[in-house]
């Protein structure tokens, strides 16, 4: 089912079954502190009008650097990891970010039944990759915050299940970055993303030496992420109706001045998608 439908199963059990006030969501490659799951809860708790909250997520063979300290999104329809490859001593403080990273966070029973599609949490057209930042823009749509708490540690082996910088993950993060662009952003954005998203490829191919690029080009030839892209971007058209129908049956996209805002106060920078 992956990971979008496989979590809903799940969700969707605990919600008829248990009917609990929080979900709290672990990949199977992390190691969780002690204290992981209270820290998420106790932050989580804090105010009412928190729908979840992010856990600091380091590298499993180096928990002294950030993997993940919430979600910040990108203005084509990806997202990047907040402080990804910084010192996790540099992130201490609880603030508020735009979403929470699915591999380890905890949401608000209300908050996820809000924020539903078709009586689904997670888009299961997507599969896998990107889910968690379409279920953010519909979070921060219904005004639902999310806050990074800094107590709530977990180690992740990072792709440790799907492969890192495979063409599967190519495909997959491509094809949901551009559905969760049809489906969440103004139409003012939709039209000028090709143009940030040539940037951001062209970033990704300056990057260093040991950056995107060159992981990627050590799995695969040229010919195969070319091919990788080719198919996701047919497989985006050949799913556009199907998400400009839940676009307009959900109220889902944004007017061009409130996601402006949250794009400058929540998003990421260009630079800061190199080594996405």
């Amino acid at each position: 089912l992956g990971f979008a439908e496989g979590n809903n199963a799940g969700m969707e059990w605990i919600g008829a079954n248990v009917r609990p006030d929080a979900i709290a969501l672990v990949n199977n490659d992390t190691r969780a502190d002690p204290g992981w799951l209270a820290a998420l809860a106790r932050t989580l708790e804090s105010d009412p009008q928190l729908g979840s909250a992010a856990s600091r997520m380091v590298y499993a063979s180096d928990p002294g650097w950030i993997n993940n300290a919430g979600d910040m999104p990108l203005w084509d329809g990806a997202g990047v990891a907040r402080g990804r490859h910084r010192p996790a001593a540099d992130f201490d403080v609880n603030v508020d970010v735009f979403g929470a990273c699915a591999g380890a966070a905890i949401y608000r029973t209300r908050a996820l039944e809000d924020a539903a599609v078709d009586g689904k949490i997670f888009d299961p057209d997507y599969f896998a990759y990107n889910e968690d930042i379409d279920l953010s823009w519909r979070l921060q749509k219904r005004g639902w915050r999310c806050r990074y708490a800094a107590a709530a540690r977990i180690f992740h082996h990072h792709a440790g299940t799907s492969g890192r910088s495979s063409t599967w993950v190519l495909f997959h993060g491509e094809r949901n970055r551009c559905w969760t662009l049809i489906k969440n952003y103004s139409w003012g954005i939709v039209a000028l993303a090709p143009f940030y998203t040539l940037g951001r490829f062209i970033a990704v191919l300056a990057g260093p030496p040991g950056g995107t690029a060159a992981r990627y080009r050590a799995k695969a030839s040229l010919m195969a992420i070319a091919w990788a892209l080719l198919r996701a971007w047919l497989a985006v058209l050949a799913g556009a109706p199907r998400m400009l129908a839940k676009r307009w049956r959900h109220g889902l996209g944004w007017p061009l001045a409130a996601q402006l805002r949250i794009l400058r106060e929540l998003g990421a920078k260009l630079g800061q998608t190199r080594d996405h």
